[in-house]
């Protein structure tokens, strides 16, 4: 109903399925490059039409061309759901971040807000597809590495929002979570740390 705000349980139960679906497909995604593309020393193509193509053909060969066409369809739909996804996300957190450093008691923002970091994230996406894309694996090279060497600052900037700041204390983690963000946090800092010592 429409003023109503999910309760933590529903939350985490909203959220649960989408994690396990993603560690299914991720471990599929692992199975496929490891059992088919890397066994048949099968190199990926650097650009990313061509990766693309190169994906549905290994469908097509191993399970013909109907399953490469659902396959297709499948894997242009999970792009396209995560930039809107991603975009949205993105656009929603910049907008009240803007509301909170501008010193406002409320953080809602209006469409406008929206819309504005909506097209400003739009308008970075085509700039990279046009202009970072032509090198597929180099691409994914930087985006991993960034993501990797940042991922500690992100993680712990998390666990504070969640373990302090003006969270309800009913809505905290257990002792048990923290402790566990807090192993995980130091786990990949020291991860990170040692990329810089040995590349």
């Amino acid at each position: 109903p429409e003023g109503r705000k999910a309760t933590l349980a529903e939350t985490r139960r909203s959220f649960f399925w989408p994690y396990v679906i993603t560690a299914a497909m991720a471990v599929c995604f692992c199975i496929m490059g490891a059992g088919v593309m890397h066994r048949q020393g099968i190199v990926p193509l650097a650009d990313a039409p061509g990766f693309a193509g190169q994906l549905v053909s290994l469908y097509k060969e191993a399970l013909g061309p109907g399953p490469a066409f659902l396959a297709a369809i499948a894997a242009l739909s999970v792009m396209l759901t995560t930039v809107i996804a991603g975009i949205d996300a993105y656009a929603r957190t910049f907008a009240a971040a803007r509301a909170i450093l501008t010193g406002r008691d409320d953080v809602s923002y209006s469409r406008g807000e929206y819309a504005f970091f909506s097209l400003f994230f739009v308008t970075i996406a085509v700039a990279a597809i046009f202009t970072l894309l032509s090198d597929l694996t180099g691409f994914l090279d930087l985006v991993t590495t960034a993501s990797f060497v940042i991922a500690p600052g992100v993680a712990l900037l998390n666990h504070l929002v969640v373990a302090r700041c003006e969270m309800p204390e009913a809505t905290r983690p257990s002792v048990a979570s923290r402790l566990q963000s807090w192993l995980a946090i130091i786990t990949m800092t020291g991860l990170a740390i040692a990329y810089f010592v040995l590349t």
